[in-house]
């Protein structure tokens, strides 16, 4: 009986195991997919910075330019 009652636990404790690992592999591959997300963001972000501080640089230029022939 005893060996019965061992084996029945170490079984409970076996599948309570691996439900936890089920559970932090969903969690890390959740997490995964929102770091990728988010740097994907950032990285549309940067892009949309470039392109602004370019025209705002060109801009800029161009007023210098102007500036320094008395125009």
């Amino acid at each position: 009986m005893d060996t019965v009652k061992k084996s029945t636990l170490l079984d409970e404790m076996a599948r309570v195991v691996r439900t936890e690992a089920l559970r932090i592999e969903a969690a890390r591959h959740e997490a995964k997919r929102l770091l990728q997300r988010r740097q994907a963001e950032l990285v549309e972000c940067g892009a949309q910075e470039l392109k602004s501080k370019r025209v705002s640089r060109h801009g800029t230029t161009w007023a210098l330019v102007a500036k320094n022939h008395g125009e």
